[in-house]
């Protein structure tokens, strides 16, 4: 719970979704290179969160736009467009190095956060928008 109430997305959750979250978390290590998401694969949705390490998020595109390549660093998370949306990841994320992550695959996201998910996604989803935003 102290690694899910670092993330931004998850800070306003009650302690029930925190508790639910974290029990459903796996952790998974990556090695330099490794791709833990790629916007052409369609099966993968999942979510992620940095616990250690950084992450190359490249190639990334919604709703007619394009935005910024980001490097995400411990805390830093992705993947919640592709499980809320059950479309293709909205940008390719590469591991830079060694990286540990917290991952959750679409259905047990949906089965934890209950029919409020789709809710504090869009919040997330507006705020990242507004910051990545190519002029």
């Amino acid at each position: 719970c102290k690694v899910l109430k670092n993330v931004p997305y998850f800070k306003d959750l009650d302690e029930a979704y925190l508790l639910k979250i974290a029990n459903n978390l796996r952790v998974v290590t990556f090695q330099d290179g490794d791709v833990l998401s790629d916007k052409m694969e369609s099966n993968h949705r999942r979510f992620f969160i940095i616990k250690e390490g950084e992450v190359a998020v490249t190639g990334i595109s919604g709703g007619g736009a394009d935005y910024k390549d980001a490097i995400l660093k411990r805390g830093g998370f992705f993947g919640e467009v592709a499980i809320v949306t059950n479309k293709e990841p909205a940008g390719t994320a590469v591991a830079k190095g060694k990286v540990v992550v917290l991952t959750l695959d679409r259905d047990t996201f949906v089965r934890s956060l209950g029919s409020d998910y789709k809710t504090l996604v869009q919040r997330t989803v507006d705020k990242k928008k507004l910051v990545r935003v190519i002029s």
